[in-house]
């Protein structure tokens, strides 16, 4: 199961690319910057990235969290790019 997310960012000026193609197979790309202030786990259900120039939002439980974030299962600390 995926985990859906949403960015909301306070102005277009903190966008520095948005990328999306008429190829369905094509990546999307979003760039800006955020300028993280914290994170907080809402309502045990959501991950939430505050920053000075945004939110960024992944359904993502605490538990889910806390997984993810252990170098074993992280594959991201491996250089691994496929997880």
């Amino acid at each position: 199961m995926g985990h859906a997310f949403s960015v909301e960012m306070t102005s277009r000026e903190h966008v520095n690319r948005i990328y999306v193609s008429n190829d369905t197979r094509s990546p999307v790309v979003f760039e800006g910057e955020l300028k993280i202030r914290g994170l907080r786990i809402v309502e045990d259900l959501m991950l939430e990235v505050n920053g000075v120039n945004g939110i960024l939002r992944i359904d993502l439980t605490a538990e889910e969290f806390e997984h993810y974030c252990k170098p074993e299962t992280c594959t991201c600390m491996r250089g691994d790019k496929s997880g």
